[in-house]
Order: C-alpha cells, then sequence, then structure tokens
C-alpha cells in the first residue's frame, strides 16, 4: 500500500458489516533532529494526512536538542480497514519557503490493535509507549531520491533522531479526528518516568576484506543513534 493509497479516504461496499474504533497517538517529545536551519536548529512539527483530512502538531523549535509538543492526536478508525499503513511525517518548518520534509513515522494498524483496551484483562497495559528511531536521507542530498528515503524509513540510513509516542485504540461509535494537549495526570507522569534509558556496551571487530577494487578511497562507518565511528585508510595486506 503506498503513501498516496494510505491517505485516501477507503470504499467500502456498502453489506459489510462496519465497527468503529479511537486510535490515539500522543506526541510527547523529539530528541537529536537534524539542524535544519542556519540558525543551527529546526522547528518541528508531526503531520498527518489521513481518509482525506489533514491535521498536525504545533511548532516547537528545538532547544539544548529537544523538541516537546506534549500534544494528542485522535484519529478515527473504521473497520474492517481497507490498509494498515499509517503514516506521520516530521517537518522543519519555514517561513519564508516549503516546509522540509525530515522523515517519517509508519505504523500498522494492525498492530495497535492488538493492544485495543477493550480486548485486555484488568491489569494488563491497554497502550503502548515506545522511542521511534527516525531515519531519513543524508541531509546534504537533495531531489527525488532525498523525498523518497524521507518518506520511507525502510529504504533510509541515516539516523534522524528518535520521537517518544504513546499510542493504542479504544472502541468508539462516534470517533473524532481532532488534535489536545495531553492530559499531564498522575498516571501519565508515572508511566513516563517508567521509561528509564538503559546503556549498553558494544563491541565490533572490523578485520579485514576482499577484491576491493584499490585501496585508496575505503572506510567502513559504524552508526548507532546519533553516534558514529570510522574506520582508517585500509592497508593492502600480503597474499
Amino acid at each position: 500500500m503506498d503513501k498516496e493509497a494510505a491517505k485516501a479516504k477507503p470504499w467500502m461496499p456498502s453489506s459489510v458489516e462496519k465497527s468503529y474504533k479511537q486510535m490515539y497517538f500522543k506526541f510527547i517529545k523529539a530528541e537529536h533532529l537534524p539542524i535544519m536551519d542556519t540558525f543551527g536548529t529546526i522547528d518541528a512539527y508531526v503531520y498527518l494526512e489521513w481518509n482525506g483530512s489533514k491535521i498536525k502538531t504545533k511548532v516547537v523549535k528545538m532547544e539544548d536538542n529537544l523538541v516537546e509538543w506534549n500534544q494528542e492526536i485522535l484519529i478515527p478508525l473504521e473497520l474492517p480497514a481497507a490498509n494498515d499503513s499509517l503514516c506521520f511525517n516530521l517537518y522543519d518548518y519555514d517561513a519564508t519557503a516549503r516546509d522540509d520534509l525530515v522523515a517519517s513515522m509508519k505504523f500498522s494498524i494492525k498492530e495497535i490493535l492488538k493492544i485495543d483496551s477493550s480486548m485486555k484483562e484488568p491489569g494488563e497495559m491497554d497502550y503502548k509507549m515506545q522511542w521511534i528511531n527516525l531515519f531519513g536521507c543524508n541531509p546534504d542530498c537533495t531531489g527525488s531520491e532525498a523525498d523518497a528515503q524521507n518518506n520511507n524509513p525502510d529504504l533510509s540510513t541515516t539516523f534522524k533522531g528518535r520521537v517518544l509516542v504513546e499510542y493504542g485504540v479504544i472502541d468508539d461509535q462516534h470517533p473524532a479526528m481532532k488534535i489536545r494537549d495531553i492530559d499531564q495526570n498522575d498516571e501519565y507522569k508515572n508511566r513516563l518516568e517508567k521509561m528509564v534509558i538503559k546503556k549498553y556496551e558494544i563491541y565490533a571487530d572490523l578485520s579485514s576484506t576482499l577484491c576491493l577494487p584499490g585501496t585508496e578511497n575505503y572506510k567502513l562507518k559504524i552508526s548507532i543513534g546519533e553516534l558514529e565511528w570510522e574506520t582508517g585508510k585500509p592497508v593492502q595486506g600480503q597474499s
């Protein structure tokens, strides 16, 4: 299912029995977003086109490597769904030119339905909160290839930050599409406190390679999130 199909309002035969649910996505904050402006920052917002409607979060300037939206997007879901793809785009707002697409976040409706609150036993989590890693095109690239990679994280290799999102779905015969500020009650704050960052140590042993056409320009780069390591120039071995 391509991006344009995901935007369009799906056609459904009148004989199909329909049901309705309310999806919600709480865009809490983002960090390590790329610098997009000459002033050394980014004015970030999240945008969605769904069933012919458009909605977006407020624009927030990144400060100290952090963007905080604290906004919730509500999305109506009609079942059976005609497609399984839900794609949010992260943009950099520009007051004098076209806003720049930074990266995209894709969600599977089938996976979201697995955390349906109406199907959970008491005590089970009826939401999911996670960091979504963003991947897109290298900032030095432009044009159609850059747009293709920024629209499709599966084609991309450049880390462009991460977004903390909480999402879920509930039964609702009259679901709405709207945006509102997150209700930062004690229960919500407790969930945030559980998002503890774990630290790991990873070892990579880079030894040799074969049949490369020359030695002068080859380097190996390892990227994990915002961190990068690069080898020096290779040394020609003796056969």
